[in-house]
């Protein structure tokens, strides 16, 4: 498994205009593989009166989708920083083959206040991030 951030920004997605979830390593997790990002939100300081919800309030609620499998949901890994926090996705085989194969992926949140789906991620980035699990 890889743990390498050579091109950050390969490895990095924009789920809308307010969060960006950065995919740092692969790693084996409670004896299962997993992809482990930073997510970051974008706060404005001129937004006090934005109801946008808190970091704690969405990690549960990202998800990643590789191929035609279901969508996977993050789960919190540790809490160090109000600002960036780490979550991981527990791929299941079939996803790891589909990254190999480089197939399609998107990623989003699922919160009333922030309903967000990517377009198509960047094959760029499917590519690198298929490179953990050669």
């Amino acid at each position: 498994m890889s743990n390498s951030l050579e091109n950050c920004d390969v490895r990095s997605i924009s789920i809308g205009s307010k969060i960006s979830l950065l995919f740092k390593e692969s790693a084996i997790f409670e004896e299962q593989t997993a992809l482990i990002g930073i997510v970051e939100t974008v706060k404005y300081s001129g937004d006090k009166n934005s109801d946008f919800p808190e970091i704690l309030d969405l990690l549960d609620k990202i998800w990643i989708q590789i191929g035609e499998n279901k969508r996977i949901y993050g789960d919190k890994k540790r809490s160090n920083d109000s600002i960036k926090e780490e979550i991981f996705f527990r791929l299941s085989k079939q996803m790891i083959e589909d990254f190999k194969r480089t197939e399609m992926m998107y990623a989003g949140v699922n919160h009333p206040k922030y309903n967000i789906k990517t377009k198509e991620i960047a094959l760029s980035t499917v590519k690198s991030l298929a490179e953990d699990f050669k």
